[in-house]
């Protein structure tokens, strides 16, 4: 797909819902749901701050934050999100947004960050092992 109709799809109640979740809720340590994470994530590279504003876009933001199965692609998200803070927010999506990828705390040391998210990716990976 086009960026545009990517776009347009994360906007939409529905196409989120049932398109886009169905992707980034599979197995995206397999090679084929990694792949379309991957693919998915730099397609909609430019549109994160403008997803991330929107009343449903802003879903598909938080859900491809957390399917990122990279700590650097996370981060690459967070620097985007980063470039727009006062925008981020201006509006409630925006700040749920900013405070699920801890924005704030990338901006005070990545290091910190990135030991932040590496203990929810691990909480995330023990819940689904208890599941199981």
């Amino acid at each position: 797909l086009k960026v545009q109709d990517l776009v347009l799809l994360a906007k939409d109640g529905l196409g989120s819902r049932c398109i886009l979740d169905g992707i980034l809720d599979g197995p995206t340590k397999g090679p084929i749901f990694g792949a379309a994470v991957k693919s998915l994530f730099a397609k909609l590279s430019g549109e994160w701050v403008h997803l991330s504003l929107d009343r449903v876009g802003h879903h598909a933001v938080k859900k491809t934050f957390h399917a990122l199965p990279r700590i650097d692609d996370k981060a690459k998200l967070v620097e985007e999100l980063m470039s727009a803070g006062n925008r981020m927010n201006g509006n409630a999506m925006g700040r749920s947004v900013y405070e699920e990828c801890a924005v704030e705390e990338y901006r005070e040391g990545k290091k910190h960050w990135r030991q932040i998210i590496a203990k929810r990716m691990n909480k995330t990976n023990e819940k689904w092992l208890n599941e199981l």
